[in-house]
């Protein structure tokens, strides 16, 4: 009986383990093409609007962030890995010294490490995606005008020159 609640309980740390890598390469891989997208769109615009990939890029970003704060991977991989430290531990010490760590111990263990796992917990976005799309729009809008105001702008050095003689005239009095 005592060893197959030890197989039982090293056959769910290699899940625990397993569940833990996939987790983290998935918060790594959308954490990365979260960042790596957003400055490529940042960067890039003006040719990959050009070209028609903009909205294309941007919403790559968009959405590998989303993933990532709508399943809280960072959390959820942090927690894995930390329920597998737990029950990896408790395992060690039960097989290092059965005496050590009792059966209902090393079980008592496996439920803590089950606990700190926790459940999938998926938190949509609240009306986000319109605030920022009118933001968006705002934005663009205020980027356009500004545009219009540089391109009227007189050659600055002419205005330099006689801003800089209207000083000194004022200096001097």
């Amino acid at each position: 009986m005592e060893n197959s609640v030890t197989k039982k309980i090293e056959e769910k740390l290699k899940t625990f383990n397993r569940l833990s890598f996939i987790l983290q390469i998935l918060f790594t891989f959308f954490a990365l093409s979260s960042v790596c997208l957003s400055l490529a769109v940042a960067t890039f615009s003006s040719e990959m609007e050009k070209e028609g990939k903009l909205k294309y890029f941007a919403y790559a970003a968009a959405l590998s962030s989303s993933i990532i704060s709508a399943f809280s991977l960072d959390r959820k991989s942090s927690d894995a890995r930390t329920a597998w430290r737990l029950l990896n531990v408790a395992l060690m010490r039960r097989t290092s010294n059965p005496k050590a760590l009792s059966e209902d111990e090393l079980i008592r263990f496996y439920a803590e490490a089950e606990d700190t796992l926790g459940h999938i917990v998926f938190n949509p976005p609240q009306q986000e995606s319109r605030i920022i799309k009118t933001e968006n729009e705002e934005l663009k809008q205020k980027i356009t005008e500004l545009q219009k105001i540089i391109r009227e702008l007189p050659n600055n050095e002419s205005s330099q020159t006689e801003d800089s003689e209207s000083s000194e005239e004022q200096s001097n009095k």
